[in-house]
């Protein structure tokens, strides 16, 4: 009896531990993340797609308090959230830097953002991609109050970079949530917005 239970007890924290993330591309999207003991909930997910044949680069999720479709609302917000992206192919560091940098571009022009006045900031950010980048890696891309923006890769528990500017966090995660010009990006905003 007592063998019965134990078995069936350990099905059940099988199944729950399945449920509790989501698979998209292989990848393994957890249904939450802790950032500074606080509990975000996935938002939404998506696979970032490139070129005509389609291309898989990466898939990313969003964590929030509290489940959102409002991207301007998320993104002008000053509660706990953060961004996971985890490559599913090796990339060029640099193209994966200049991406980024389109990326921001476009997210200030859509935000109404000076793009000079965080020249600095969105260099230090980029300096996270430098070196190599690798299928599997993950970088995870954290807000708060108190901490900033942090990037941390491949879960250290020490982050890559730290910046406190909240111009910059808009900026940043309007790459993800703004409106894009190239419509794959447009597929992964309304995944990551759980449209």
């Amino acid at each position: 009896m007592l063998k019965r239970a134990f078995v069936t007890l350990i099905s059940l924290t099988i199944i729950t531990s399945m449920s509790m993330a989501r698979e998209i591309a292989g990848v393994s999207i957890p249904e939450t993340f802790t950032l500074d003991q606080e509990v975000l909930v996935l938002n939404g997910a998506g696979l970032r797609e490139k070129f005509a044949i389609g291309v898989d680069v990466y898939v990313s999720g969003l964590y929030l308090k509290k489940k959102s479709s409002n991207a301007i609302e998320i993104i002008n917000s000053g509660e706990p959230m953060a961004i996971r992206l985890q490559l599913v192919r090796n990339v060029n560091a640099q193209e994966f830097s200049e991406n980024t940098m389109a990326g921001f571009q476009e997210s200030a022009g859509n935000l109404g953002i000076d793009i000079s006045t965080i020249d600095r900031e969105i260099k230090q950010f980029l300096a996270v991609f430098s070196g190599r980048i690798s299928k599997n890696d993950v970088f995870d891309i954290t807000f708060s109050k108190t901490g900033g923006v942090r990037v941390y890769k491949n879960y250290s528990r020490t982050p890559a970079v730290t910046i406190k500017n909240m111009t910059l966090k808009r900026a940043l995660f309007g790459i993800w949530l703004t409106h894009r010009s190239e419509e794959k990006l447009n597929v992964l905003r309304r995944g990551m917005l759980g449209q």
